[in-house]
């Protein structure tokens, strides 16, 4: 296919390659890999547009990859494969709306930072933080508590380039079909490039970890769910062992735990 893109548009293409050519992708899990034709990294909107514009000429596929934090694959493509990491810019911060809007290859863990500078924060998180915030909405990623949505439900404003490379804009008020398929699209309406996140004043946790066994978790599900803010359990295979995490806000100074052997490093 390199042989039919015209002079200008292979030397536009070059310009955004990324790492070595054959670069061979894996997911994080190790599952699945591939080798795209094209491996690029784009740094602005104007250049995905312009890439998305020549994949449309000659019936190319184009996917945006994250961390590749799926294990599926999502992202897997033998075409062009377009890497966010370099749009990663904070572009609007407003402190009275709680509101951050950042470029779609954000990852977590920066925007965590980010959001720390500012004295706001995620209202709630998944366990991972590697995942490009585009790729964690888009991909459902969620954290817990009965009373918070996944990821996606934080964001309010969202920019998407389509299939023709047109630029579009949408919220809750504007475009607001596109706005609700998008934000869980998992890449099939386009590459979004910047999103507005609804966050809140940055807050502290007070967790508590306690034992309990399978049988009992599951026999009073609803209640443990409801038990806490914030809620999970780990079952450890092949026993009836399980682990329940509990947390809620407080206003409490924070107490660092002392160097456990067994939970930091087992």
């Amino acid at each position: 296919m390199a042989h039919l893109l015209s002079e200008s548009e292979r030397s536009f293409i070059e310009s955004l390659q990324c790492g070595a050519r054959g670069f061979e992708f894996k997911n994080w899990a190790n599952t699945f890999h591939c080798k795209p034709l094209y491996y690029l990294a784009p740094e602005t909107e104007c250049e995905i547009i312009e890439l998305v514009r020549i994949a449309a000429r000659h019936g190319l596929a184009l996917k945006p990859v994250g961390s590749g934090h799926s294990p599926s694959d999502l992202a897997c493509t033998d075409s062009i494969m377009l890497n966010m990491d370099k749009m990663n810019r904070i572009l609007a911060h407003d402190p009275y709306a709680c509101t951050l809007t950042v470029e779609a290859g954000v990852l977590v863990h920066q925007l965590n930072s980010m959001l720390e500078q500012r004295g706001m924060a995620l209202s709630s998180l998944g366990s991972i933080s590697d995942q490009s915030i585009a790729g964690a909405i888009a991909t459902a990623t969620h954290g817990t508590g009965m009373a918070f949505g996944d990821m996606s439900s934080t964001i309010t404003h969202l920019v998407i380039i389509d299939g023709t490379g047109r630029r579009r804009e949408c919220s809750a008020t504007v475009d607001p079909d596109l706005f609700d398929a998008a934000r869980c699209s998992i890449g099939a309406l386009g590459i979004i490039t910047q999103v507005t996140i609804q966050c809140e004043p940055a807050f502290k946790l007070h967790a508590v970890q306690t034992p309990d066994t399978l049988d009992h978790v599951l026999d009073t599900l609803d209640e443990v769910v409801f038990s806490a803010e914030h809620v999970r359990f780990w079952w450890f295979p092949y026993t009836d062992n399980v682990a329940v995490w509990r947390a809620n806000r407080t206003t409490q100074p924070i107490q660092p735990h002392h160097e456990s052997f067994l939970r930091d490093r087992l």
